[in-house]
């Protein structure tokens, strides 16, 4: 997660804990306290995104995720969201679509 996304998330009232890679993101998750949300971007050092919403699919299903991402095909929005991401933002995107998707991705969790 990008230090700007992390700042709007906390000016929001949002408790946020940031990762430098996929493994510390893991690491995270499993830490005893588990997230409301998650939110990633596809690529990271390490485990992808990509793996990290298998991986919560399989052993954290209730938590939501969202991906971010650099690529704008539709081929990568339409995996993530067969294999269970409660969304996909393309960057750029404003704050106002964060807002949206988090809001609504904690609401039907």
């Amino acid at each position: 997660m990008s230090s700007a996304v992390a700042s709007l998330l906390r000016e929001q009232g949002f408790l946020v804990r940031e990762a430098a890679s996929g493994e510390a993101l893991w690491d995270l998750i499993n830490d005893g306290t588990p997230p409301d949300l998650v939110i990633t971007d596809l690529q990271m050092c390490g485990i992808s995104g990509m793996d990290v919403l298998s991986r919560m699919q399989r052993q954290h299903s209730r938590i939501p995720v969202i991906l971010m991402t650099g690529f704008t095909g539709p081929r990568v929005r339409v995996q993530a969201l067969q294999k269970g991401a409660a969304g996909v933002l393309t960057k750029p995107f404003s704050a106002a679509m964060l807002r949206a998707l988090v809001d609504e991705s904690v609401r039907t969790a």
